[in-house]
């Protein structure tokens, strides 16, 4: 069975439900592995896919949730990834029976992320290219990366699934009781990231329950047309005589089926708790709905790592000091790799009314990828704002894109218009949007500005597949500290 991209669009699909919670009740003892299984008790694995199968699920998730080569690692088993997402693959397919799809199930690698930890993104991507890898040689229908908290690593998972699979990739994240990842993501901010890098399917998943998730899918479905998808938990957990219960009967998650559909989901499951029982209440509760397909489109925006800057919503500005051409007392600072100067002029940026933050460092002599990727941590610890990096070498600029969390900007001066078709495919690799940088006094906007040296780039990178919502136009006055960013309009 294949998973056909319109589907979505005509009637709902129901996941399955936990996996964890069946395996221990099959017997997985806490501290044990619970993809060792795949190998040592498969028919236990198969016997849980069955059952959801039975209670009317259409896609069936692998037991791989831990399946990458950090968590293997932790009980001796990280030379075997491979074989252990083949075998599940192949598991979950015979139970399928060609009945229901296949979605190889990623999870966070239970590491933290530069500035936070000491993981960088190319650890992250070619931990979960290893995964994605193996699940589709084994023949999984499509990807889904789940219970996601950290912008950086659920960028690394979905750009890993993209460029090593020709299949739907599904990215969820998780969120805390405020409304918000541990990582600080509101759910507006994680959906344009996620919109923005090409996900198939983008939503949430585990957190405290239906009633908390169905407002995160509200406030992603007003920044997104992408299908949405929703796994809650079965309510929030508590402990009864050392044992953990999950609060929330089928019969209570099947009563928020009506209002996941309207909110904008399209895809429902359960997470943490639930069972088949759960999933045929949901299954049931969903009969003759409908997808409900708003239409909202993609507003032009982009993110720090727990803030969205969306135009039309509030001026914005950009600070563009942080460029050593401008400020020659940041060149030994960045020459240094202290980049105590950068915090502190990031901070005054936004203080002077700064949406977003110019970052330049193209000193002569110095390893520039390196400082670019310092430049930036350094930033993102001083202030929550998106970054437009700038650099005539392309390395530089993707040192800069893979270093930040959100929704970045690649600022494009008009005199360096003959470096694009370097530059352009890191913009669509990571999600970030193009701010073309004039130095006229009103930057061209719409079909005034065709003809100029704006205009021809705007021509560019429309070719390269780059939406009209990711392109901007930026204006810094002669010897200015803040400038102008608007969107272009066709």
């Amino acid at each position: 069975m294949s998973f056909e991209k319109d589907l979505i669009s005509k009637k709902l699909m129901i996941l399955d439900g936990a996996m964890g919670t069946m395996l221990q009740q099959a017997g997985l003892k806490p501290g044990d592995c619970p993809e060792r299984l795949n190998l040592e008790h498969p028919e236990a694995v198969k016997g849980i896919h069955r059952a959801y199968l039975e209670a009317g699920s259409d896609i069936i998730h692998t037991n791989t949730f831990g399946a990458n080569r950090f968590k293997l690692g932790a009980y001796g088993l990280g030379d075997r990834v491979a074989e252990i997402n083949q075998s599940a693959v192949k598991l979950a397919l015979e139970a399928a029976g060609g009945k229901a799809l296949v979605a190889a199930d990623i999870g966070p690698t239970g590491r933290m992320a530069r500035p936070f930890g000491e993981l960088e993104f190319d650890q992250f991507f070619e931990a979960f290219a290893e995964q994605v890898r193996a699940a589709v040689q084994a023949g999984a229908d499509l990807i889904s990366i789940e219970t996601m908290s950290d912008l950086m690593e659920v960028r690394a998972a979905v750009i890993a699934a993209r460029e090593n699979s020709g299949i739907p990739v599904m990215a969820e994240m998780t969120f805390e009781q405020g409304g918000r990842t541990l990582m600080g993501t509101d759910p507006a901010t994680a959906a344009i990231v996620l919109d923005a890098l090409g996900t198939d399917i983008i939503g949430a998943n585990c957190s405290g329950g239906p009633a908390q998730l169905l407002e995160v899918i509200r406030l992603m479905r007003t920044v997104t047309d992408r299908p949405l998808v929703v796994q809650p938990n079965a309510g929030l957990p508590y402990l009864v005589a050392g044992r953990t219960v999950f609060p929330e009967t089928p019969e209570g998650m099947a009563a928020y089926v009506c209002q996941l559909v309207a909110a904008g989901a399209v895809i429902i499951g359960g997470c943490c708790g639930t069972t088949p029982d759960h999933i045929r209440a949901i299954r049931d509760a969903s009969r003759g709905l409908k997808p409900v397909l708003t239409g909202v489109g993609r507003p032009a925006a982009v993110t720090g790592r727990s803030r969205a800057v969306v135009f039309g919503w509030e001026q914005v500005l950009i600070g563009e000091t942080l460029d050593p051409a401008r400020r020659s007392d940041l060149i030994e600072d960045i020459r240094s790799g202290r980049m105590a100067e950068v915090f502190d002029e990031a901070g005054e940026l936004v203080k002077n009314g700064a949406s977003i933050i110019g970052v330049n460092v193209d000193i002569p002599g110095i390893d520039q990828p390196k400082a670019m990727a310092l430049a930036v941590a350094q930033i993102q610890a001083a202030v929550d704002r998106p970054v437009a990096v700038s650099s005539e070498r392309p390395d530089v600029i993707d040192a800069g894109l893979k270093a930040f969390h959100g929704k970045a900007l690649i600022s494009i001066p008009t005199e360096q218009a003959g470096n694009l078709d370097r530059i352009l495919p890191l913009a669509r690799r990571h999600g970030a949007a193009v701010l073309i940088k004039t130095g006229e006094n009103s930057p061209p906007d719409g079909a005034s500005g065709r003809s100029d040296p704006a205009g021809q780039i705007v021509k560019k990178v429309l070719g390269h597949g780059i939406p009209v919502e990711d392109i901007f136009i930026g204006h810094m006055a002669e010897g200015g500290t803040i400038g102008q960013v608007r969107p272009w309009r066709l």
